[in-house]
Protein backbone atom coordinates (compact mmCIF):
# COMPACT_ATOMS: atom_id res chain seq x y z
CA UNK A 1 0.00 0.00 0.00
CA UNK A 2 2.10 1.99 -0.78
CA UNK A 3 1.31 5.93 -1.72
CA UNK A 4 3.17 8.10 -4.44
CA UNK A 5 5.49 9.69 -2.29
CA UNK A 6 6.88 6.80 -1.16
CA UNK A 7 7.23 5.84 -5.32
CA UNK A 8 8.98 9.07 -6.14
CA UNK A 9 11.01 8.43 -2.72
CA UNK A 10 12.28 4.76 -4.03
CA UNK A 11 12.76 6.87 -7.57
CA UNK A 12 14.81 9.68 -6.36
CA UNK A 13 16.88 6.66 -4.10
CA UNK A 14 17.45 4.51 -7.23
CA UNK A 15 18.82 7.83 -9.12
CA UNK A 16 21.04 8.43 -6.07
CA UNK A 17 22.43 5.15 -6.23
CA UNK A 18 23.15 5.25 -10.01
CA UNK A 19 25.18 8.80 -9.61
CA UNK A 20 26.94 7.73 -6.43
CA UNK A 21 28.41 5.22 -8.54
CA UNK A 22 30.80 7.48 -10.29
CA UNK A 23 30.65 5.89 -13.53
CA UNK A 24 32.17 8.71 -15.82
CA UNK A 25 30.02 9.92 -18.89
CA UNK A 26 32.99 10.98 -20.98
CA UNK A 27 29.61 12.43 -23.67
CA UNK A 28 29.66 15.61 -20.80
CA UNK A 29 33.31 16.31 -20.54
CA UNK A 30 35.23 15.79 -17.94
CA UNK A 31 33.96 15.33 -14.21
CA UNK A 32 30.66 14.45 -15.95
CA UNK A 33 29.09 11.04 -14.23
CA UNK A 34 26.11 8.71 -15.31
CA UNK A 35 23.00 9.60 -14.02
CA UNK A 36 19.29 8.60 -14.97
CA UNK A 37 16.20 9.93 -15.11
CA UNK A 38 13.53 7.91 -14.21
CA UNK A 39 9.32 7.93 -15.04
CA UNK A 40 6.89 5.89 -12.43
CA UNK A 41 3.44 5.78 -11.89
CA UNK A 42 1.63 3.60 -9.07
CA UNK A 43 -1.50 1.72 -9.48
CA UNK A 44 -3.66 2.49 -6.55
CA UNK A 45 -6.80 0.11 -6.04
CA UNK A 46 -9.70 2.86 -5.66
CA UNK A 47 -12.33 0.94 -7.58
CA UNK A 48 -11.41 1.87 -11.15
CA UNK A 49 -9.71 -0.68 -13.26
CA UNK A 50 -6.07 0.08 -15.15
CA UNK A 51 -4.76 -2.13 -17.61
CA UNK A 52 -1.45 -3.00 -16.87
CA UNK A 53 -0.39 -1.38 -20.71
CA UNK A 54 -2.34 1.89 -19.18
CA UNK A 55 -0.26 1.60 -15.99
CA UNK A 56 3.08 1.39 -18.30
CA UNK A 57 1.95 4.08 -20.34
CA UNK A 58 1.40 6.33 -18.01
CA UNK A 59 4.98 5.61 -16.10
CA UNK A 60 6.55 5.91 -19.98
CA UNK A 61 4.58 9.59 -19.95
CA UNK A 62 6.18 10.61 -17.19
CA UNK A 63 9.66 9.27 -18.12
CA UNK A 64 9.40 11.81 -20.81
CA UNK A 65 8.13 14.41 -18.77
CA UNK A 66 11.39 13.92 -16.79
CA UNK A 67 13.41 13.97 -19.81
CA UNK A 68 12.18 17.29 -20.67
CA UNK A 69 13.44 18.83 -17.68
CA UNK A 70 16.83 17.81 -18.21
CA UNK A 71 19.35 15.26 -16.87
CA UNK A 72 18.71 13.00 -13.19
CA UNK A 73 14.82 14.38 -13.08
CA UNK A 74 12.22 12.02 -11.35
CA UNK A 75 8.91 12.59 -12.20
CA UNK A 76 5.41 10.15 -10.52
CA UNK A 77 2.31 10.03 -12.15
CA UNK A 78 0.22 9.78 -9.13
CA UNK A 79 -3.31 9.40 -10.53
CA UNK A 80 -5.08 7.69 -12.88
CA UNK A 81 -6.74 9.22 -16.15
CA UNK A 82 -10.12 10.28 -15.41
CA UNK A 83 -11.87 7.98 -17.92
CA UNK A 84 -10.45 5.32 -19.86
CA UNK A 85 -10.85 7.33 -22.85
CA UNK A 86 -8.42 10.08 -21.80
CA UNK A 87 -5.15 10.85 -22.53
CA UNK A 88 -2.72 8.66 -20.70
CA UNK A 89 -0.55 12.37 -20.96
CA UNK A 90 -0.19 12.62 -17.45
CA UNK A 91 -1.40 16.42 -16.30
CA UNK A 92 0.79 18.96 -14.66
CA UNK A 93 -1.32 18.54 -11.46
CA UNK A 94 -0.84 14.64 -11.84
CA UNK A 95 2.71 14.70 -11.62
CA UNK A 96 5.42 15.18 -8.35
CA UNK A 97 8.76 16.47 -9.71
CA UNK A 98 11.93 15.86 -8.06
Amino acid sequence: DGTPQDLKGLAEALGASVEAIGCSNPGLGVGGIVTVSVGAALSVPDGRIESLAALIDRADAALYQAKSRGRNQTMVASSLPASPNSSMEPRADDLLCA
